[in-house]
């Protein structure tokens, strides 16, 4: 048997996917900027905390060469900005730009307009919660990537 919380996030997950996912052909515009590829690196960066070049790599499952060859294209196009750590200058450092944050919008299974609607009709408080949960949720399943662990088996 499902254990109810495992149940509870998969029927939750399923009625927003149906509620506020893009019809098909909607990324048609965006896909010409960027490859599915390009698009899965820029789910993984944030505009407000930097990432280690290395620590991208370990989600991808690539080396450091490959996912710096594979961000060069997201620089040149202004979507990621590259940094050196301050505290240890051999360390890279990613930062989604704004640019690059439309684009991973333009390319996300969801529609932002209709994510917004859903959003619109919580109460303000209940929204505030709402997106937390959401983010909390993000930044555990990072941990998941990072640690190469797929659930309960890993």
């Amino acid at each position: 048997m499902l254990d109810p919380a495992v149940a509870a996030v998969l029927d939750s997950h399923a009625r927003l996917a149906s509620a506020c996912g893009r019809p098909p052909g909607a990324r048609a515009a965006s896909s010409r900027t960027l490859t599915r590829r390009q698009a899965a690196i820029l789910a993984h960066l944030d505009r407000g905390t930097a990432l280690p070049i290395g620590d991208l790599a370990r989600r991808l499952r690539v080396s450091a060469a490959t996912a710096s060859l594979a961000v060069d294209r997201l620089v040149r196009l202004r979507c990621v900005r590259r940094s050196r750590d301050a505290s240890d200058r051999r360390r890279v450092l990613l930062k989604l730009t704004a640019l690059g944050a439309n684009l991973r919008a333009a390319f996300s299974d969801l529609d932002p307009a209709r994510v917004r609607s859903l959003l619109d009709r919580i109460p303000p408080a209940d929204r505030a919660n709402t997106v937390s949960a959401c983010q909390l949720l993000a930044r555990v399943a990072a941990t998941l990537v990072r640690s190469g662990s797929r659930g309960a088996e890993g």
